[in-house]
């Protein structure tokens, strides 16, 4: 048995420009909202690390100016990751979040990855502005 593990495949979504050039994604209510999208193979045996960053702001008509945005990553329906951000829409509205999961519990050849977020607060309003990153690189355990 090896220790060494190869990278052998990376894989990531890029996000469409709408036609001022930048990406704007508003988030209006707490019905989950897909940002981005990619699909990688993989063995079973392997493993996945995950990374997304994800700019956004808070809109100042929040309820008591709080928004907070549950952001998931998904293999095919299934929720893997989660995290809760927050910001105060006046004080500090704009935000970056991060994160990362590996993933190694993969059944099937093609996985699909989706990466959305959602807001937790009725009432609150928030959109993504740049940057969107998300992608995956299979690692080889064999």
């Amino acid at each position: 048995m090896s220790n060494k593990h190869e990278l052998q495949e990376i894989s990531f979504s890029k996000l469409i420009f709408n036609f001022n050039g930048t990406t704007t994604i508003l988030l209006r209510d707490t019905a989950p909202m897909v940002l981005a999208v990619f699909t990688i193979t993989a063995d079973s045996d392997d493993s996945i690390p995950i990374i997304a960053n994800v700019g956004w702001v808070a809109l100042s008509n929040a309820p008591q100016g709080r928004v907070e945005v549950l952001f998931e990553i998904l293999r095919g329906d299934t929720v893997i990751y989660s995290a809760i951000d927050s910001s105060d829409a006046n004080e500090h509205p704009a935000r970056v979040t991060c994160m990362a999961h590996v993933d190694t519990d993969i059944s099937s050849k093609l996985v699909t990855y989706t990466l959305r977020a959602r807001l937790t607060l009725a009432g609150s309003n928030a959109f993504v502005e740049g940057p969107v990153t998300f992608f995956g690189q299979k690692i080889d355990q064999d």
